[in-house]
């Protein structure tokens, strides 16, 4: 996957949320790229070592929304969902 691509995914997700993340969690295992720049579409990005995150549809997204607050599972869902669509 090309960086673009990896950009174009986030930017879908975060455009079908509501509220937008303070951090994007990265999932950086089994992934055959690396994003290891400091933010991505002007998110913060956080690093784990973790295996891939399985989403609502038991597909891996290697970007997770992340809240200062209180879990907002509907915006992550929404995250996920704009995501998958550009594929």
């Amino acid at each position: 996957m090309e960086k673009r691509e990896i950009i174009e995914r986030v930017a879908a997700g975060l455009r079908k949320m509501n509220i937008k993340p303070d951090y994007l969690l990265y999932f950086d295992e089994k992934i055959d790229f690396a994003w290891d720049e400091e933010t991505i579409c002007g998110i913060p990005v956080l690093h784990s070592t973790n295996s891939i995150n399985s989403g609502y549809d038991g597909d891996d997204y290697f970007f997770h929304p992340i809240f200062k607050t209180e879990t907002k599972s509907m915006e992550v869902y929404y995250f996920q969902r704009g995501f998958k669509e550009m594929i």
